[in-house]
């Protein structure tokens, strides 16, 4: 048995590899809020996304609705309606995630990328939201528009809402509202042709696997600790805790940072003496 390690330009992942044949899928269709598999794919999406590519004109978006639609569908017609109506104002790029508010109705989370010729704006943004989704009423006042001036800005939002995992109250299935149980539909998707750079893999063996994890724990602690943020320090502490010792051996584990630290991060485990190919 062997792992993986993936190099992306914003962050890595570390896992065992897969054994035996491919596993059934299930119904592709029935869509059942945020999942794992959720998590991660959007998680792998921005992790790989060219921060020093991206349009410069770029806006992270916070919208919400008073009435929740009476299915998915309905809020996803209303979503799409807002995308063509982002289109005409020039949108190249956009990142979108639906999360839930404490009183089950969605809301949305996204970036928007527009081209250099657009005339877009806070205001006109907001108000493509309004309209679109204007059967749900929402409400000027709880819109949230601001601009992304470069790639910190973007990294600001990669920590604020990609990170998040199913223990996240916004992500929870307790807050899928009762007439959209059974089938969601997609929770995250883009926009536009996103710069990215594919992945760089590296083989582990076991022993390796294990320092490496170790090592990704005690940065993910010392970051944590150096926020001086409470949640974060006790989220840390407890990435690799788990009470099933054949699970817990091969849980991989994942993180946010540029592609020098990661390599940093290689080279401490070849100074433990474990083999890294690739």
């Amino acid at each position: 048995m062997s792992s993986v390690v993936k190099l992306y330009p914003n962050g890595l992942t570390v896992g065992v590899r897969p054994t035996g044949g491919p596993k059934s899928r299930g119904d592709r269709t029935a869509v059942e809020g945020w999942s794992q598999q959720s998590v991660r794919s959007n998680m792998r999406f921005l992790m790989a996304v060219r921060w020093d590519r991206l349009p410069a004109v770029g806006w992270s978006v916070s919208l919400s609705i008073l009435d929740c639609p009476p299915t998915p569908k309905d809020w996803h017609r209303g979503r799409k309606a807002f995308v063509e109506r982002l289109r005409r104002m020039g949108l190249d790029l956009a990142h979108w995630l639906t999360e839930w508010q404490r009183r089950q109705v969605p809301h949305l989370h996204g970036a928007l990328f527009f081209d250099l010729d657009s005339d877009a704006t806070a205001r006109r943004i907001e108000e493509a939201w309004l309209g679109a989704m204007a059967e749900f009423r929402p409400h000027a006042s709880a819109q949230h528009v601001a601009p992304l001036y470069d790639s910190v800005g973007w990294a600001k939002y990669l920590s604020k809402h990609a990170a998040r995992g199913l223990n996240h109250y916004q992500r929870s299935p307790d807050k899928i509202p009762p007439g959209w149980l059974g089938k969601t539909g997609r929770m995250w998707g883009k926009v536009g042709k996103w710069p990215q750079e594919e992945a760089a893999p590296l083989t582990l063996s076991m022993p390796g696997f294990h320092a490496f994890r170790r090592i990704l724990r005690a940065r993910r602690r010392a970051d944590a600790r150096a926020s001086g943020n409470p949640r974060r320090i006790a989220h840390a502490r407890r990435m690799l805790k788990c009470s099933d010792e054949k699970r817990s051996a091969v849980r991989g584990g994942s993180d946010w940072c540029d592609l020098d630290e990661s390599l940093s991060l290689v080279a401490a485990v070849r100074m433990l003496g474990h083999d890294v190919r690739g």
